[in-house]
């Protein structure tokens, strides 16, 4: 218990005892609720989009709404790019790996384009006819067909056919023969001489007929610089009356 002293009378203190502390009380009757208070403002947050600004820019939040609804647009700059860094030393060469398996089989290409067209069988050709005859050798040479047009392979002059580029080339001779002055037999021919040689010749032995068709056809490997003539037998073996047809050509290998 504490002593309460009372100083109404500074002079005649009262001395008051205190008591102990009572029981407490029973809860009182709860009030009654108060009014409901006034609805407050509603504000609406929409992230609108977010922008990528430059290396120097600040980073900002920019509100594009306008009273409670706010359209947010956000911009981060973008980092600087670093410095490219010094190259490193180059590594020691490893060793060689293990041989892989063997693949599948892959699938069939499609069929490529067709190609260039290939080289020509001859690289030049040449007809003549010869109108013209010495009674040993045929003359007068007239070009039928020169293909190519520029070709210079080979030179006709009169009686002579110089080649100008060594090669393979491929000679045809064609004439008639008179042969009523041999009476049952003919030996009668064309020969074709090279330097003076001669070569090759047409020939044929046909009994009881008039006239005949000498020809041949052979393949020679010429020289630059080499003289070719048809040579006439006639003299000899009848009368070879015919023009003569003469073609050579340069064959390419």
């Amino acid at each position: 218990m504490r002593n309460i002293f009372s100083f109404g009378d500074p002079y005649n203190p009262t001395i008051l005892i205190r008591g102990s502390t009572g029981p407490t009380g029973s809860a009182g009757v709860r009030g009654a609720t108060g009014a409901t208070g006034a609805t407050g403002v509603s504000e609406s947050i929409t992230i609108q989009k977010t922008t990528t600004g430059t290396p120097e820019q600040e980073a900002s939040v920019i509100d594009h709404g306008t009273g409670t609804q706010h359209l947010l647009e956000f911009v981060i700059p973008r980092g600087k790019t670093g410095e490219k860094g010094a190259d490193g030393e180059k590594g020691e060469k490893g060793d060689s790996g293990d041989k892989g398996e063997k693949g599948e089989k892959g699938e069939k290409g499609e069929k490529g384009e067709i190609g260039p067209t290939g080289p020509a069988a001859s690289e030049c050709y040449y007809s003549m006819k010869y109108t013209g005859n010495t009674g040993a050798h045929y003359t007068t040479p007239t070009t039928i067909l020169k293909a190519p047009v520029d070709s210079n392979y080979v030179t006709f002059n009169d009686e002579s056919i110089i080649i100008n580029e060594a090669g393979y080339y491929e000679i045809y001779m064609s004439t008639t023969c008179d042969t009523s002055k041999l009476g049952s037999t003919l030996y009668g021919g064309i020969i074709l001489t090279i330097n003076d040689a001669d070569q090759v010749d047409g020939e044929c032995l046909i009994p009881n007929s008039k006239y005949a068709v000498l020809s041949t056809r052979q393949i020679f490997q010429l020289k630059n610089g080499d003289v070719l003539k048809v040579k006439n037998e006639g003299v000899a073996y009848g009368t070879v009356n015919g023009h003569l047809y003469f073609q050579i050509k340069k064959l390419y290998f």
